[in-house]
């Protein structure tokens, strides 16, 4: 029987909320971490840049208004090739 190795990694993860009744998950994939700690610390010393580039992708003038948003660090599994 195959069996299949998958790896568990950290991503930062985005709530954004909006001035509509829908609010919206999003990933951010150009970094993942080994544990918690390392993700929480990243957020903490990244912030600004984090912010400026989330401002600059989900806050457009032609869709809905972000009103709200807030880092986390969630578990995800990859594949392991």
């Amino acid at each position: 029987r195959y069996y299949e190795e998958k790896i568990m990694v950290w991503v930062i993860t985005v709530l954004l909320t909006y001035n509509i009744p829908v609010s919206m998950h999003t990933e951010y994939n150009l970094i993942t971490f080994d544990d918690d700690q390392a993700c929480h610390a990243y957020i903490e010393d990244n912030k600004v840049e984090l912010i400026d580039s989330m401002l600059e992708k989900f806050n457009t003038d032609d869709g809905p208004k972000l009103k709200s948003f807030k880092f986390y660090c969630e578990t995800k599994y990859l594949e392991e090739v």
